[in-house]
């Protein structure tokens, strides 16, 4: 525990921020629940996520100051600056400038063989600190908001650059529009970080209740990972993810060839900024397989068994097919447009990424089995002890008892599948990663991108502990149970742990 003058202060206020917290989804728990039977209205629906949004980034926000002065928010100051935690500003301020020449020499680059930040990932976070500069240098607006916001951890630990810069064997001095950039893309993190609750909250609605959607949104703010490892872009990912998913879910329900578009475009922006998003895509392929070709008996139940009925299932069937096609366009257009622009072709930077990462075990060696029993134990201190709890119930449940129960009724074979399907991808998919090693190391951050799987997971398992159709006081104190220790772990992980070096 850190023995600074402040530390109970901080306590204290950190509990005070989880009070509100929890009042507030508990608020919004008592107003959604009345639309379990029903139809909400989008706007209310929307306004409590707007909500939940703006209070999720106070809490990011405070939880942080309220750990040892290392880990505050000035930590996002060195993470971002120092080559050696990240690299994506320093080679956008000082050694490569222009974002033309950044792109038009990338896969030369790649083909340099660096195995940690540089050569494992494509060039979409360099591009984004082109564009904070950018932003930055054109807006005095914007920087003057950036200079008034900065809290006095983050102005302290840009001071020890500016010392540190000067001191090199080649001096650097750090410009107030450098710490406006660094603080920037600190506050977009966080924004992130905070947005990913809505995406959240939509794919969470396909399989639960909309009281458990509710509180499993909420939960994301909470996973003691996600306040640990910001500023990396790493607790950003998750909004990206989930948005690929619930774009793509929704095509494919919807048969929508704009959606699915616009799904395939979120992909493709994804892995312009890493190839980890490779395991999402994997996980919508099948979540789409077991959707459309394992459960065939639900699919289309709507269209009725007649011959008008048969036609319109062939119709859906050839339109489904078309939204893959408009995912694919969706996704090649910007490559060729990159491609033509500054005669960059992606397909190489993807492939000349993946064995650059396959060179990172050959240079820094790891011992597999080691890493196969840590990976699960730190995964779950990442994500706290209840959410992972309740996401391995779900699996649980759905291996022992769902795939064998035999007796189901009309409503539950209507859900089933989808929960089974969900279950069994989240599963298959995470399990590849673990078995076969691909993350032998920092599996806390780095599966931050994987975390709001669990806490799919856990609220299937949470819809089926609790039973809804009793009144909101009768089963209040399990959410209020749930969310409260989350909270304890989330702030006792925070003030205790130390992300970097």
């Amino acid at each position: 525990m850190s023995t600074e003058p402040d530390v109970m202060w901080n306590l204290a206020g950190s509990a005070v921020a989880a009070a509100l917290y929890l009042v507030f989804v508990c608020w919004g728990y008592q107003r959604l629940s009345r639309y379990a039977e029903k139809p909400c209205h989008r706007l209310e629906v929307v306004a409590w996520l707007f909500g939940l949004v703006s209070i999720s980034f106070a809490w990011l926000w405070i939880v942080q100051e309220s750990a040892p002065v290392k880990n505050r928010l000035g930590k996002a100051a060195f993470v971002l600056y120092y080559a050696n935690s990240s690299g994506y500003f320093t080679r956008a301020r000082y050694e490569q400038p222009s974002s033309i020449d950044l792109l038009a020499g990338y896969e030369d680059l790649m083909r340099k063989g660096d195995v940690l930040h540089t050569g494992t990932h494509p060039p979409g976070l360099f591009l984004a600190f082109h564009g904070l500069i950018a932003a930055c240098n054109s807006s005095p607006g914007i920087c003057a908001v950036l200079d008034a916001t900065q809290p006095a951890s983050f102005r302290e630990a840009t001071d020890v650059i500016a010392a540190n810069s000067l001191r090199r064997t080649v001096p650097r001095r750090l410009l107030s529009a450098d710490r406006q950039v660094l603080w920037l893309a600190t506050l977009l993190v966080m924004f992130s970080a905070s947005m990913t609750v809505v995406p959240l909250y939509g794919l969470l609605c396909r399989t639960c209740s909309i009281q458990a959607a509710w509180v499993g949104a909420s939960l994301w703010p909470v996973m003691p990972a996600v306040a640990i490892f910001i500023p990396k872009s790493d607790t950003m990912f998750p909004l990206i993810g989930l948005s690929i998913l619930w774009l793509w879910l929704t095509a494919w329900d919807q048969r929508s060839l704009v959606v699915a578009f616009f799904a395939g475009i979120v992909s493709w922006i994804g892995l312009l900024c890493s190839l980890a998003f490779l395991p999402v895509l994997l996980v919508a392929a099948l979540m789409t397989l077991g959707k459309t070709w394992l459960f065939p008996l639900e699919r289309d139940h709507d269209l009725g068994s007649d011959s008008t009925g048969s036609n319109q299932s062939v119709n859906a069937g050839f339109r489904r097919w078309i939204c893959i096609g408009a995912a694919g366009v969706g996704f090649i257009i910007p490559s060729i447009c990159l491609w033509q622009a500054v005669n960059v072709n992606m397909f190489n930077v993807w492939l000349l990424n993946y064995r650059n990462h396959a060179g990172f075990y050959e240079q820094y060696p790891r011992t597999y089995w080691k890493w196969l029993l840590f990976n699960p134990l730190e995964l779950a201190f990442a994500a706290g002890w209840p959410v992972t709890a309740l996401a391995i119930a779900a699996c649980w449940s759905v291996l022992c008892r769902r795939i064998r129960r035999n007796d189901l009724s009309k409503a539950e074979r209507q859900v089933t599948p989808d929960v089974i399907t969900v279950v069994l991808s989240i599963m298959f998919v995470w399990g590849l990663l673990w078995l076969t090693g691909k993350n032998s190391g920092e599996a806390a951050r780095l599966w931050i991108l994987l975390l709001p799987w669990l806490i799919w997971l856990a609220m299937i398992q949470f819809d089926e502990f609790v039973s809804w159709k009793s009144k909101f006081k009768s089963r209040d104190w399990r959410t209020i149970a749930l969310l409260a220790t989350q909270f304890l772990v989330c702030l006792l992980t925070v003030v205790r742990v130390n992300g970097f070096q």
